[in-house]
């Protein structure tokens, strides 16, 4: 029964899972610990950005105590469309204190992509984050590693 159950179960899974040849971890060429996750299906993307961030005097305190790390792990989600191999995603950065449009394009080796506009969030106009600051005409260069 239980077996049954089981291959009811992953064959019911399948019908949800999509694999595009844009699928994989990208690794931030320019910064250590700075990884993007990529998942496509049909014309429609998502990617987790995922850093490593140095953490200096933050407390965090829960129900079971408190702990003041040494670095903290954020991701921060993007969704959108992708056409062929050029995506446009938005969503929040910045601990989400800023809402982002960005475009990317991806190559054979990786993916290419600018901030093409950057406005507070709520919670970022109650901030001193100057979120335009994001906006560049430099692209920022992943490499996929998986």
């Amino acid at each position: 029964m239980k077996k049954t159950l089981f291959a009811l179960a992953l064959a019911a899974c399948g019908h949800a899972m999509a694999a595009g040849p844009y699928d994989g971890i990208y690794a931030d060429a320019a910064a250590p610990n700075s990884y993007i996750s990529v998942h496509t299906n049909g014309d429609r993307v998502i990617a987790t950005s995922y850093e490593i961030l140095p953490a200096s005097g933050i407390v965090f305190t829960s129900e079971i105590g408190s702990v003041m790390p040494r670095q903290v792990n954020v991701w921060q989600l993007l969704q959108g469309t992708i056409s062929g191999s050029n995506a446009s995603l938005s969503g929040q950065l910045m601990f989400n204190q800023c809402n982002v449009q960005i475009s990317a394009s991806f190559t054979g080796t990786g993916l290419v992509a600018y901030i093409t506009r950057s406005t507070s969030s709520g919670a970022g106009s109650s901030s001193t984050m100057n979120c335009q600051a994001l906006v560049s005409s430099l692209p920022i260069r992943f490499n996929k590693i998986f």
